[in-house]
């Protein structure tokens, strides 16, 4: 009888941690994984979506886009142009209003 007992409550036991497991499986996963891969997505997109003239951000650097190619981006930034490459670019400046052209 005594052993019975122990082996219905341990197994109980189990259970309870593969639910309290599975639980903070989930909120590390909607906490952290999934924003993640959004943001890393979004990025992605982002960076792909380069155009010549737009001003970008690139770590410290500040220039506008001269030329594309696969991997790579010229920056033109005052009297000098840089390449780098396109994963570096981390922010693209929107046009303000007053340069967007209305669309009638």
């Amino acid at each position: 009888m005594i052993f019975l007992d122990a082996a219905e409550g341990s197994t109980q036991s189990v259970a309870q941690n593969l639910i309290l497991f599975a639980v903070m499986f989930l909120l590390l996963y909607f906490l952290f994984i999934r924003p993640e891969q959004t943001r890393r997505k979004n990025l992605m997109k982002m960076q792909d979506g380069l155009s010549l003239g737009q001003k970008v951000y690139a770590g410290a650097i500040v220039g506008t886009v001269k030329k594309l190619s696969e991997t790579t981006c010229t920056l033109s930034s005052g009297n000098c142009e840089l390449e780098v490459l396109r994963a570096a670019i981390s922010f693209v400046e929107l046009p303000k209003e007053e340069d967007q052209q209305p669309i009638s």
